[in-house]
């Protein structure tokens, strides 16, 4: 969240904001951080299952053409 001036004035630019300012802003990140860590815990997890289905379907096609093969000798 970047930082938004509430109004355009000197006193605005030089004051410090407030410790609610400050905690809401904190809370807002750490909450958006919490969601892309939970999307990429989900998308690591699709990734696995994906490679372990390729695995799976892979070796089926190992089996497929050695029987393919066994056949026609």
């Amino acid at each position: 969240m970047p930082l938004v001036f509430e109004s355009n004035t000197v006193d605005s630019l030089t004051s410090r904001p407030s410790a609610q300012a400050l905690n809401q802003r904190v809370l807002h990140h750490n909450s958006e951080l919490t969601n892309f860590v939970s999307r990429d815990s989900r998308l690591m997890e699709e990734k696995m299952e994906l490679c372990n289905t390729l695995g799976r379907l892979e070796e089926e096609i190992w089996r497929y053409r050695k029987r393919g093969a066994e056949q026609q000798s």
